[in-house]
């Protein structure tokens, strides 16, 4: 796999995308053009792996979960080792039920769910969940909260 290369604008885009899920149409034209090489990222690292069915319905999630990997951030490779406290709980439950605002709520907060959102395609890109997630018909919150929570039930 090429080496996937971010600047802090891509990162910053990526960020405002996942958390936001903001329609293209939403955006301001340097965050459009920014976009555009971030898809086209995205679109040429699917044909170099022939993805097309591992990035499924989230590419935008699972280009960032493949750059978590790269980079060796994170490094959940076993729902064990992911650790989330209750605020970090509360909003990923609130996302599993297409609850989550972000633009209600403040930078703080959409950092903190920022990181939930790192941990979740850190452990999705760690464990080759892709085939699973886009099998489960989940969305990629809904699914790890279901594995999160199976996991610690059983604790």
């Amino acid at each position: 796999m090429e080496r996937i290369v971010l600047n802090d604008r891509h990162k910053d885009l990526l960020k405002i995308f996942l958390i936001e899920s903001k329609d293209i149409f939403d955006y301001e034209e340097e965050e459009m053009n920014v976009g555009n090489e971030v898809f086209d990222m995205v679109e040429k690292l699917k044909r170099e792996l022939n993805a097309f069915n591992e990035s499924g319905t989230y590419p935008m999630a699972w280009f960032w979960g493949k750059y978590l990997k790269q980079e060796g951030l994170y490094k959940l490779d076993d729902i064990s080792k992911v650790i989330l406290n209750k605020k970090e709980l509360s909003m990923l439950k609130a996302a599993a039920k297409g609850e989550y605002m972000a633009a209600l709520l403040d930078d703080k907060t959409n950092d903190e769910y920022f990181e939930v959102l790192c941990k979740i395609c850190s452990f999705i890109a760690e464990t080759n969940a892709y085939k699973e997630i886009n099998d489960s018909d989940l969305d990629y919150h809904r699914w790890f909260l279901d594995k999160y929570i199976k996991y610690h039930e059983k604790k």
